[in-house]
């Protein structure tokens, strides 16, 4: 994955202004967005490597400096190998219950939360606090048994992840997501509220019995971000 963008910023001669130039980011943005992409599509960094760099540098070296990062030519370039990163329906989906420990959960949510500065530390945070779902504390909350793996595979689903700088993660330690939306990690309610809206936690509940609810609300809602992001249309409500 470094080979094609080192290529890139060497034959435009980017300097250290590319890094943080305004006239930059555009193009920033558009290498951000398709490394996030070949990160979350299965398969693009796996076998048949030597030719798929092969392709993508001659689709750097054949589009002019002054196009900018090159998308489409990228894409023509890989698809015919079998490594397009076009995606479906069923693979957005496959995106949507990804769990904490998959190696494309950051990328995912790097992807559905472009605002981030990467060049910071960021962690992978459980809203609802892993540690609140030990068997002990869900019998004390009155889950039955039978209901337990889902809630083991809830608390640790995309849906109940979000990015934190490493420092504010562990200063969040295992608060419930109320407690630390209403702590002062924010500066103001309206600091408070834009977070909230901008990282999908204005679904949250306010007591625990709210939890499954919260996921699946918040599942729907990457998912439907994800089709948007990725280029996948909406299922159509008829069925047709």
């Amino acid at each position: 994955m470094i080979v094609p963008l080192a290529y890139y910023l060497y034959r435009r001669g980017a300097t250290e202004s590319y890094l943080t130039g305004g006239a930059h980011a555009a193009d920033r943005d558009a290498m951000r967005t398709w490394v996030l992409r070949s990160l979350v599509k299965r398969g693009i960094w796996g076998s048949g490597l030597d030719g798929v760099l092969a392709r993508q540098r001659e689709a750097i070296r054949s589009t002019p400096v002054a196009a900018g990062w090159p998308t489409e030519a990228l894409e023509a370039a890989m698809a015919p190998i079998g490594k397009s990163l076009t995606f479906s329906a069923a693979e957005i989906s496959e995106l949507a219950h990804l769990q904490y420990n998959s190696p494309r959960t950051f990328a995912v949510l790097a992807l559905l939360y472009p605002g981030l500065n990467l060049a910071e530390q960021f962690h992978a945070d459980h809203v609802f606090p892993r540690a609140r779902f030990s068997a002990a504390q869900l019998r004390r909350h009155g889950v039955p048994e039978e209901q337990r793996v889902a809630y083991g595979q809830a608390v640790n689903g995309l849906a109940n992840l979000q990015l934190l700088r490493g420092p504010v993660n562990i200063a969040k330690k295992d608060s419930w997501p109320w407690e630390w939306l209403h702590s002062d990690a924010f500066l103001s309610a309206a600091a408070r509220e834009q977070y909230a809206v901008q990282n999908d936690l204005d679904l949250l509940p306010g007591t625990f019995d709210g939890f499954l609810a919260f996921c699946t609300a918040r599942r729907a809602r990457l998912e439907q971000r994800l089709r948007a992001l990725l280029g996948v249309a909406d299922p159509d409500p008829s069925g047709g």
